[in-house]
């Protein structure tokens, strides 16, 4: 519940900017879903306490242009590559803001993915907060 109310917050933040959110992945399958994955970022995935997320437009309901295509293995994805056109870097840089101020942490080098604290000493992998 923490994380899916943190998810709301920059759903409403991003409201305010005619922007949606929508989730790509929450609860994954580990590395085993993406060949090359990081096992310490595919991990979070995997305890519930990471989402992959995308800008969509409201309206139409069609995902918004970013720098790179989700899951895009090259520099095109980290939070800083100067590429791509001033709307994109633009989008990129309003969804961490958005993510960052409810609570999750960016990614580097994958400006889709976003953690969100888990207990490490518990099995199920609770969420905190």
């Amino acid at each position: 519940p923490p994380a899916g109310e943190a998810l709301l917050r920059a759903q409403q933040s991003l409201a305010r900017d005619g922007l949606g959110l929508v989730v790509l992945e929450t609860y994954g399958l580990g590395s085993a879903a993406m060949p090359g994955a990081d096992p310490a970022h595919e991990a979070q995935h995997v305890r519930g306490g990471a989402v992959d997320v995308q800008l969509t437009d409201p309206l139409t309901g069609e995902t918004l242009a970013m720098p790179s295509p989700y899951r895009d293995p090259t520099s095109r994805a980290h939070a800083d590559w100067p590429g791509s056109t001033s709307r994109q870097r633009w989008y990129r840089s309003r969804l961490r803001r958005a993510m960052e101020s409810a609570g999750f942490t960016a990614h580097e080098r994958a400006w889709w993915h976003f953690d969100f604290a888990v207990r490490r000493d518990d099995p199920a992998g609770n969420v905190l907060r």
